[in-house]
């Protein structure tokens, strides 16, 4: 049947997809199978990618029924394809194969991949294999004449040879489509782009039991952390991935971004250990959650590392800050300070000679404390930052054309009564060389203040108003600032504005010592209603863009600004969250919709 021919996975281009799910023929060959097997007893043990929807049309439902769908089909261009020819093409093509089938499209789908669609990468072939199950073989049989009648026709319509190859493999029938193989053998349908790969799962439909994915003892824990019901449901073989040398950079224990190693260095680690990850999605009419999980062990994570997980490997981060119109609010738990001595061990020689430099520069503006022992040092692992959007209405200073969220970071003390004092003189000496530096540019001057605010101190900086901007009402983008420091209950708050520097003082002052135990080492809120705001604020400044950039009318500008305000309105939130504990790690990423009426309106 099949050639020796082995090439690596690629993308399948859709229409072949289509004819790929919806195409197969009861086999002869299918008498001869002990029993029917599952996916993972027809997949090999050296199986490295597994993914499985296993309710297609429950996936299909809430992808087409879902509330959010009429919104999608009334955007402009969406509207426009649907009444493109190349749609109505489409939907003659359809008419017709329903007639032929005798069941509606969705109904058709629905029985062809009833017992789910499963999609694999071998490790050992380098093939990609999809195994769809079906309900009955009637319905392949009509599904599959009227599928393959559409397509050779068109061919001999259009004067070139016939697109598909009759082949066999042991009474088993099988096509050959440019480069995709198919068969089917029983309720099953398989494509793939490996002959070896193919011959593998047909040798095991009948009867073949060496090595399946199902005996695999990595797969089998695999499968018992599955929970709930997810949508879809995948499986990667971590260690087989690594002893392969794949993406070797990955697992080599250092990084040479040091943003990327405050997100993501502790998962590293545990990439470099840990046997396999798995995936689950959930989707509904409420939200849409994806969840990413490894095993994970405390012994897996370097001394270097330490600074991400804690001491006891389950560090916490304190509860997310929400201030009034909170745009984005993230908590974490990192020693920026344990990470800084931690450099030589978990950064490259490029990364390292950039932070050497850096805290020289930096140990300057604080009056020659070393930055990562006496500035970093003196801060604890407990990191809250914020972005609000900003109320101008409430600043004495004229409202800046380009309006920016407020934003601050706040970090709790080690020894409170020491580094309040130096923290206020390194700000103060940072305001000094910002006004020197401004003076020297031609901007305007800041002017110091300090204040008591419900118990805490502020000390904040202004710019001094330019007579014509006040008189004009509109500002510069500097007046988006005023720099402040905040003191409380042992907190330093760093913002871009005294509002807020104001804001998260009351915040903190109001949640006293008793806040609500925290398991995640990392929490992330993203409000989509503020950022819809926030670009609102500045819709004057991003139809100018667009119109500059693309040449646009002005109503042609309003037209796309306004579609994108009106796609971010369909959304609530979005969220991370990182936990870890002693058994394993977990990454969950959250999008929820916004609730609407039978009507499609936001209730």
């Amino acid at each position: 049947m099949f050639a020796h021919k082995h090439t690596l996975p690629g993308s399948l281009a859709p229409g072949v997809v289509l004819l790929c799910l919806l195409a197969s023929s009861p086999s002869i060959a299918a008498d001869k199978a002990k029993a029917e097997k599952s996916a993972a007893q027809l997949l090999p043990s050296s199986t490295i990618v597994y993914a499985e929807v296993t309710q297609p049309k429950k996936l299909l439902a809430a992808l087409l029924d879902h509330p959010l769908r009429k919104r999608v089909e009334s955007l402009p261009p969406v509207a426009k394809a649907l009444d493109g020819p190349g749609y109505v093409i489409v939907n003659a093509v359809v008419k017709h194969l329903e007639e032929q089938i005798g069941l509606p499209w969705r109904g058709a789908v629905g029985a062809l991949s009833a017992g789910g669609i499963h999609f694999a990468i071998d490790g050992r072939t380098k093939g990609a294999v999809l195994l769809v199950k079906s309900r009955d073989a009637k319905t392949l049989v009509t599904v599959r004449d009227a599928l393959f009648k559409l397509v050779r026709q068109d061919a001999k319509t259009k004067k070139k040879p016939d697109p598909i190859e009759d082949k066999t493999y042991r009474g088993i029938p099988a096509y050959k489509m440019n480069d995709l193989l198919l068969a089917t053998a029983g309720r099953w349908l398989m494509v793939t782009n490996n002959a070896k790969l193919g011959r593998e799962v047909l040798d095991r439909y009948l009867g073949d039991d060496s090595k399946p994915l199902a005996d695999n003892s990595r797969f089998q824990t695999a499968r018992k952390t599955i929970a709930g019901d997810p949508t879809l449901w995948a499986y990667l073989n971590v260690a087989a991935i690594r002893d392969a040398g794949i993406a070797a950079e990955l697992f080599s224990g250092k990084t040479d971004n040091p943003a990327i190693e405050l997100l993501a260095g502790g998962i590293l680690d545990t990439l470099g250990q840990t046997p396999f990850a798995t995936g689950s999605l959930y989707l509904d009419d409420k939200q849409a959650r994806l969840v990413l999980a490894t095993p994970h062990q405390r012994g897996w994570t370097s001394k270097g590392r330490a600074y991400y997980l804690g001491p006891k490997g389950e560090a916490a981060a304190p509860p997310l800050l929400l201030p009034k119109q909170t745009l984005l609010s993230l908590s974490t738990y990192r020693d920026l300070g344990g990470m800084w001595n931690a450099a030589p061990d978990i950064f490259n020689e490029q990364a390292n000679a950039g932070l050497s430099k850096a805290n020289s520069d930096l140990s300057n503006l604080f009056a020659g404390q070393d930055f990562g022992e006496d500035v970093l040092g003196a801060m604890r692992p407990e990191i809250q930052i914020v972005l609000a959007r900003q109320d101008f209405t409430a600043s004495d200073l004229p409202t800046p054309a380009i309006k920016l969220p407020a934003g601050a970071i706040v970090f709790r003390m080690k020894d409170p009564a020491k580094s309040g004092r130096r923290m206020k003189v390194a700000y103060q000496s940072i305001i000094g060389f910002l006004n020197i530096a401004g003076a020297q540019n031609g901007q305007p001057q800041f002017e110091l203040d300090s204040e008591t605010h419900d118990g805490g101190k502020i000390v904040s900086a202004t710019y001094l108003l330019d007579d014509e901007e006040i008189a004009a009402k509109t500002g510069k983008i500097n007046y988006n600032f005023s720099p402040s420091i905040g003191l409380i209950d042992g907190r330093l708050i760093i913002a871009s504005t005294r509002q807020l520097a104001r804001e998260l003082v009351t915040l903190i002052k109001a949640s006293g010592s008793s806040a609500e135990k925290q398991t995640a080492n990392t929490q992330v809120r993203l409000s989509a209603r503020v950022l819809s705001e926030v670009l609102g604020d500045n819709k004057k400044q991003l139809l100018a863009q667009n119109m500059l950039e693309k040449g646009h009318t002005p109503q042609q500008a309003e037209a796309e600004i306004g579609m994108l305000l009106g796609i971010l309105g369909w959304a609530k939130d979005a969220s991370l969250k990182l936990s870890i504990n002693k058994q394993a790690m977990r990454l969950e990423v959250g999008l929820r919709f916004q609730e609407t009426s039978a009507d499609g309106r936001k209730d």
